[in-house]
């Protein structure tokens, strides 16, 4: 391997570091507000415990899904452009929503709370079908994290959608569980690296 080459590939992962250091702490801000607020009820700790699981799986999204769709824009400087105008983006909006939802935990607000989480899941389904597309159209083999994070949050927006027009919000709980739980048992080597594709 060239210098140059060694030289650019150092430059790349500082960039998807400092974009993960960025990332976490904006959302550690939105579980922050969660713990200042804690509560010992039934409804706040069923919310923290969905808060906290959310947290570990979104923490990932910059290595996961931004150094991916990165690595590809390498020999396209349209690509990188399009990088830093919809996956940077949709990244700190992720974190945003995120502290929307804690606040709205941190407020008692559980319905507001779980709203927002769909809509967390949404965008993030959104992101997740844009970053395996263009790999695919790039000839590269689609990540098949995303197909089940895709797949997975799909079916669960679909699931709350009927749960908060007919107001059965007592379930929602357990269907943001389900999200999370079901989100890990798929994914967890994908998580921590032991899978590549």
């Amino acid at each position: 391997m060239t210098d140059t080459v060694k030289q650019k590939n150092e430059m790349f992962e500082q960039f998807i570091d400092k974009i993960e250091v960025v990332y976490a702490v904006l959302l550690a801000w939105g579980f922050a507000r969660v713990a200042e607020r804690f509560v010992y009820s039934w409804s706040y700790v069923c919310g923290a415990l969905i808060s906290g699981l959310v947290l570990i799986r979104f923490f990932f999204a910059a290595s996961h899904n931004v150094k991916p769709i990165a690595e590809k824009s390498e020999i396209s400087p349209l690509h990188q452009k399009f990088l830093f105008f919809w996956d940077i983006p949709l990244l700190i909006l992720h974190s945003f929503i995120y502290y929307r939802m804690c606040v709205a935990l941190s407020e008692f607000n559980f319905m507001h709370f779980y709203i927002i989480f769909c809509n967390l899941l949404g965008i993030n389904v959104i992101w997740l079908i844009s970053i395996n597309d263009r790999l695919i159209r790039k000839g590269a083999r689609p990540l098949q994290w995303c197909s089940k994070w895709t797949l997975n949050n799909f079916v669960h927006i679909s699931i709350f959608a009927v749960l908060i027009i007919s107001r059965r919000d007592y379930l929602l709980f357990w269907v943001a569980l389900s999200n999370c739980v079901i989100d890990f048992s798929l994914t967890a080597s994908d998580y921590l690296g032991f899978k590549s594709k």
